[in-house]
């Protein structure tokens, strides 16, 4: 009986840490479906890892009155070193550098965005959009 108190126990344990824990998803196993459960409420805390060397595929899309994206290509995004984006639904995105230290983004990492037009390597016109993140200096 006494062992089977001591079972139950840790298997109680094991199943409230493994409640608290954020799932872990690797950014290259994502897809719109990961997404989709995530916007209906069926995943609320989850962990997305970002190996160095990963290429994931990014779109972008536009539509409207004004404009639109007729043709959508994938661009390759090259992530340069190892980090983790926890997307929980109370507290909103937290960064870490080693995921275990997580902190609010704005605190991790700053950057800019801007959208612009100039001229690429044919002189012709080319309308860009930049995104810059650098991680802060952590003490």
């Amino acid at each position: 009986m006494k062992q089977l108190t001591q079972l139950t126990a840790i298997a109680a344990l094991i199943l409230v840490g493994s409640l608290s824990e954020a799932k872990i998803v690797h950014a290259t196993d994502l897809d719109s479906s990961s997404w989709n459960r995530f916007f209906a409420g069926q995943i609320s805390d989850w962990v997305v890892e970002f190996r160095q060397g990963d290429e994931i595929p990014v779109t972008f899309t536009a539509e409207g009155d004004f404009f639109e994206t007729p043709q959508v290509n994938p661009t390759p995004l090259h992530i340069k070193k190892n980090f983790w984006l926890k997307f929980d639904s109370q507290k909103g995105i937290w960064a870490s550098l080693d995921g275990s230290n997580f902190q609010p983004l704005p605190q991790m990492a700053s950057g800019t965005f801007t959208v612009g037009a100039n001229s690429d390597q044919s002189s012709g016109a080319a309308n860009g959009i930049t995104m810059n993140l650098k991680a802060m200096q952590v003490h």
